[in-house]
């Protein structure tokens, strides 16, 4: 049984469209990616507030937060202590868990109101915030390979002459 004291999906809803809508804003910040950080610390934290309506749900949501959490502000702070793969798997897996959960309760939902309908947005947009990551993850390393082969151009240009 649901614990009716839970936390709503109306909050994690909002702290998505929080960082959806501010993102692009603050990326060019000098700042920027500490605020993107705080904000993602956010959804995140609502995520485990909203799913963690069981004491199970909770625990295994917290489970999964930490490394999710602990890799995204390793990543920020010390880009060279972690590998940005670390964070990106964690994310994944703490995001399946959240959309499952999300999923689970719309589905379960004896009647549709506000609370069911934001959860089911909160879902679509945690699945698409899921991807994220691996997105910027993957572009990353196409500049680094594109600056490889550049480079590799540019020493075989200099041999030659």
């Amino acid at each position: 049984m649901m614990n009716p004291n839970r936390y709503s999906s109306v909050e994690l809803l909002v702290a998505l469209c929080l960082l959806i809508v501010t993102a692009p804003f603050v990326e060019d910040l000098p700042h920027g990616n500490f605020v993107e950080a705080m904000l993602m610390t956010m959804v995140m934290i609502f995520a485990v507030l909203a799913v963690g309506g069981r004491r199970t749900s909770l625990i295994v949501a917290l489970i999964l937060l930490a490394p999710a959490l602990v890799g995204k502000w390793i990543t920020h702070l010390h880009p060279d202590l972690l590998h940005p793969a670390f964070y990106l798997v964690a994310f994944l897996i703490f995001s399946g868990f959240v959309v499952a959960r999300l999923l689970s309760f719309v589905v379960h939902a004896l009647q549709v109101d506000a609370k069911v309908l934001c959860a089911g947005v909160a879902g679509f947009l945690m699945l698409g915030l899921a991807w994220v990551p691996a997105y910027l993850d993957k572009k990353h390393e196409y500049t680094m390979l594109s600056n490889i082969q550049q480079l590799t151009t540019d020493v075989q240009l200099t041999r030659k002459f």
